[in-house]
């Protein structure tokens, strides 16, 4: 063998040991940054690829005055959500938007754009649903045999005297948190805190039914306020 082509082989065998020794240096370095560096964020993650997790909303706290009269209350109503990864094809999500649409007057294209968010279990189609409008949604998906179609008790703050008094109790935003006011200063202490349902699922993503498969957070619903003000007066 020629002394030139003799350097070649041997560059060549350089060559591709470097390369072997990077790639396991990489491998190497890929390894420490999931088990050490962000062993906790992809814990998370595959905890939250194994369950599945539904909010239970708190009652929020009763405003009353100093003679217990109601001045804030709750009345019940609903949120209606759907679960795109739950959607079986096109065809099926296409047929749940329309239908949505029809009964929840919310815009049929805005409701077809959450069905293909794929890897979703929980998208917002409407809030503070009248419990009414929440029986025909039922019944629509029931009708249609729509397993992705989810319904979720929620509070809808509601004030008896209007207007009386209204700059001193406030009012709640949209999540039902309060925006200004009596509302806004004991937010905390008239919130709660939310629980949660949790369920287990298997590799293919299906809700495990065993006893052990779902755990319950309970839900912590918000004190009551009595203030020191008459209504009828003040």
């Amino acid at each position: 063998m020629s002394g030139d082509k003799y350097k070649l082989k041997k560059i060549r065998i350089f060559a591709v040991g470097l390369l072997i020794v990077a790639s396991v240096f990489g491998l190497l370095a890929k390894l420490y940054d999931i088990q050490v560096v962000n062993y906790k964020a992809y814990q998370e993650k595959v905890a939250a690829m194994r369950s599945g997790s539904l909010l239970i909303t708190p009652q929020r706290g009763i405003i009353y005055d100093r003679n217990m009269t109601i001045l804030a209350q709750n009345t019940q109503v609903e949120r209606v959500f759907i679960s795109p990864d739950d959607i079986k094809d096109d065809e099926e999500a296409e047929l749940l938007s329309r239908g949505l649409s029809k009964l929840l007057g919310v815009d049929y294209d805005e409701i077809y754009e959450k069905t293909q968010k794929k890897g979703r279990k929980d998208e917002t189609i409407k809030r503070s649903v009248e419990m009414s409008v929440a029986a025909e949604v039922r019944q629509f998906k029931a009708d249609n045999n729509i397993k992705a179609i989810y319904l979720e008790e929620e509070a809808k703050r509601v004030y008896p005297y209007a207007n009386r008094a209204a700059q001193v109790i406030g009012f709640t935003g949209s999540e039902n948190r309060g925006m200004y006011g009596i509302e806004a200063r004991y937010d905390e202490y008239l919130s709660g805190v939310p629980g949660r349902i949790i369920t287990v699922k298997n590799a293919v993503g299906k809700s495990v039914n065993t006893e052990h498969s779902t755990t319950y957070v309970d839900v912590q619903n918000g004190n009551n306020i009595v203030l020191t003000i008459d209504w009828t007066i003040q």
